[in-house]
């Protein structure tokens, strides 16, 4: 029988932060803006507005004689959305603010406390409670006290057509560092059983990461990926902006 310790490595590595590992996709239009756009995304790209997002939990099991505690970390992206005089809300996937793993159950694994935060580009880790989860469209929506350093992202007024070339600012197996900022490119594929689908490389740790059009505006987050097909998977365009305007 294994003991808890290597069962909770097990599980750890299963359920810890999501990854993008390609370079980036450099394919041709001939569409003029997307040619623009190429010669220098950091004049329209958000950088400033991207975070890492940290989840800490304590997870405990006990038997009839004592108890055992361990310390769960996962990470996964995200992006500043709104800002105030009192701080700023942040959206990322609804599985990196809530996950319940069925396993902790079988267990008898217990989450006796957990705590959330997000990291900024000044490297400065600030601590960040849940707003709203969207269970369905898998979104959440943080709010961050006190930060107001940093400008949101703007969010797109139209949703993008098939071919729209993207982009999608990622924190891969929690790669993250002050004044760093992972970029990946890719296309628009097209709306498929209610998600929207786009060619960028996306994996663990990618979860809850902006999908931006040519213009730097928010159009999409990764919830999902297929990262031997390059695809990356995330609510439609109108679900997101929809939950952005009642929580955001």
């Amino acid at each position: 029988m294994l003991k808890f310790g290597s069962m909770m490595a097990t599980l750890f590595c299963v359920g810890s932060c999501l990854c993008c590992a390609g370079a980036p996709l450099t394919l041709m239009s001939n569409n003029a803006r997307d040619i623009e756009t190429i010669k220098n995304p950091k004049q329209i790209l958000p950088i400033k507005a991207f975070v890492l997002i940290k989840k800490t939990q304590i997870l405990k099991r006990c038997n009839t004689n004592s108890c055992q505690t361990k310390t769960s970390r996962s990470s996964g992206s995200g992006a500043i959305i709104s800002r105030n005089a009192k701080g700023s809300r942040v959206i990322t996937a609804g599985h990196v603010c809530k996950y319940k793993n069925p396993v902790f159950a079988l267990l008898g694994i217990k989450v006796a406390s957990e705590k959330m935060s997000i990291v900024t580009r000044d490297g400065a880790d600030r601590p960040a409670r849940i707003v709203m989860i969207d269970k369905i469209n898998d979104i959440c929506i943080l709010d961050v006290p006190n930060l107001t350093k940093y400008k949101p992202v703007k969010i797109s007024p139209k949703a993008p057509e098939v071919g729209d070339r993207i982009f999608n600012i990622a924190a891969p197996r929690g790669i993250f560092a002050k004044n760093f900022a992972l970029i990946y490119e890719g296309y628009y594929a097209g709306k498929m059983e209610g998600k929207a689908w786009y060619s960028n490389f996306a994996t663990r740790g990618s979860s809850g990461s902006m999908i931006l059009n040519n213009r730097g505006e928010l159009i999409g987050i990764v919830t999902h990926a297929m990262p031997d097909v390059t695809l990356a998977i995330g609510p439609y365009y109108s679900a997101v902006t929809f939950f952005i305007y009642l929580f955001g």
